[in-house]
């Protein structure tokens, strides 16, 4: 039984860490944009 509850909560732990990891990229991709996207306009202008 301890063996189950310890695998569940290391499944538990990797899927907190993938969310923070996808809420990251996503954050890191609109800072980017917000960056990125008044040079770019500047410059085709």
């Amino acid at each position: 039984m301890l063996i189950i509850r310890h695998i569940s909560s290391t499944n538990t732990v990797q899927n907190q860490l993938n969310k923070i990891n996808k809420s990251m990229q996503r954050t890191c991709c609109l800072s980017a944009k917000l960056f990125w996207y008044p040079i770019v306009r500047y410059h085709i202008q």
